[in-house]
């Protein structure tokens, strides 16, 4: 099951009894979590809810058991959660455990809180799949981050412009920088958030001004592009820093095109490359526009451009220029 289907279950309140919380995106995971600490046990959180976390030290299966199995006080059920366990991940194994949840009570609600994705070849794994939910939180695409920002904006009692949105999920790597960083913008903007709220409180990073810049030129937009670059130059952005970050793009992009051509699937590819899938997303708005060649020839004009500032053949700023002209013809 994934997070949109379980939140849509908490909302009608139907909670198994046993759940796995797991996968690469730790912000909603732990909105999940509290989300669910509200929904069983906020009436009664000192003697309704127990926490077992193995940064604490080597956990004791008979402890959890015992936890499951005390009765709720004035309240329905319990909740008992156990933090990375190390029984989903790595050697370590808890047979008795396993052999435990078929007779988790009713008035309990034992969840497992992986950070990171468990190993579903664990005995533990198989035995909360039989008897329980496993809940998978992947890395929310471009879409959702967006539908997740208009809904806060909207909790806040403020509205945001799609643009803004948009503008304001591409310029934040995390779900947890996201969250920082929408929280300082309902503070400073008005009751409509647009695009000029976000420029003056989210600039947009260099690599951010850098893969709009190489849009513009996988899009025909030579003109654009040039404006772009000029306007980083006259920012102050300084010139080789600015040459090996368009070597960067140019290569993610060179890598990310030999994943889309053998049909490796996003996710995967943006792990292995080290990006978040937003941004891969993004590359693959790109990536149909331009030739693998065109990308491994721009990398190797980008080390060419480099090489001419530090031998002393071109000044900076005109090999910076040269280097965009001469990807542009490419």
């Amino acid at each position: 099951m994934n997070h949109t289907q379980w939140f849509a279950q908490l909302k009608q309140g139907l909670v198994d009894k046993l759940l796995l919380f797991h996968g690469q995106e730790e912000y909603v995971k732990e909105s999940a979590l509290q989300q669910l600490k509200n929904a069983l046990v906020s009436d009664a959180i000192d003697f309704n809810y127990q926490a077992f976390d193995s940064s604490d030290g080597k956990l004791d299966p008979q402890a959890i058991i015992a936890a499951c199995e005390t009765l709720p006080f004035m309240a329905s059920r319990r909740l008992v959660v156990v933090r990375d366990s190390g029984w989903l991940r790595g050697k370590e194994e808890a047979p008795d455990m396993a052999a435990y949840l078929p007779n988790v009570p009713s008035t309990t609600c034992l969840l497992f809180y992986e950070r990171g994705d468990a190993d579903k070849r664990k005995k533990l794994y198989k035995a909360i799949q039989t008897n329980g939910t496993d809940v998978v939180f992947d890395i929310l695409d471009p879409p959702e981050r967006v539908r997740w920002l208009t809904r806060e904006v909207g909790r806040a009692g403020k509205t945001i412009h799609p643009q803004a949105a948009q503008q304001l999920s591409e310029r934040t790597a995390s779900m947890t920088e996201l969250a920082g960083r929408l929280e300082q913008v309902v503070a400073h903007a008005g009751d409509m958030i647009n695009v000029v709220d976000v420029d003056a409180l989210v600039p947009a990073t260099l690599e951010d001004n850098v893969f709009h810049m190489v849009e513009q030129m996988s899009q025909g937009q030579h003109a654009q592009a040039l404006a772009s670059l000029r306007m980083l130059v006259q920012g102050g952005k300084e010139i080789i820093p600015l040459i090996a970050t368009i070597a960067r793009q140019y290569r993610q992009l060179s890598l990310a095109k030999g994943y889309m051509e053998k049909n490796t699937p996003v996710q995967k590819w943006a792990s292995a490359l080290g990006i978040p899938s937003f941004v891969a997303e993004r590359m693959t708005r790109t990536l149909p526009r331009v030739k693998a060649e065109t990308l491994h020839e721009a990398v190797q004009c980008c080390l060419e451009a480099d090489l001419s500032i530090k031998t002393g053949r071109m000044r900076d700023t005109v090999a910076l220029e040269w280097l965009v002209l001469k990807i542009i013809s490419l």
